[in-house]
């Protein structure tokens, strides 16, 4: 397998993982949509970031959010390093939150 295709097999899983993470933590009514994952690196470290959209009924949505970056994530072969909401908006009895995401290999 070319480290090419193994980049993106771990960006996608770490990707899988997230969206799993965060449609759990929403509960029922959560739909989490992942968009194009982009490699990340820094000189000791390999991983990618994110950007998700999860929309929520406008009652959970406040529950969702309170302490987001502190919350621990099992991710399969990854570490959640950072994650924000960048952008919330509502409609029709729901919330839709811009999420990012940084997650990182663990070696």
């Amino acid at each position: 397998m070319s480290g090419r295709s193994r980049e993106r097999r771990m960006r996608g899983n770490a990707r899988d993982a997230l969206v799993e993470a965060l449609a759990a933590r929403g509960g029922d009514g959560a739909v989490v949509r992942a968009r194009p994952s982009h490699d990340w690196a820094s000189a000791t470290f390999a991983g990618a970031r994110h950007r998700l959209e999860i929309r929520l009924p406008a009652e959970a949505a406040d529950a969702f959010a309170r302490g987001l970056g502190e919350a621990e994530f099992s991710l399969r072969g990854h570490l959640l390093a950072d994650i924000a909401i960048v952008d919330r908006g509502a409609a029709d009895g729901e919330v839709l939150l811009e999420v990012e995401a940084l997650t990182i290999e663990e070696s």
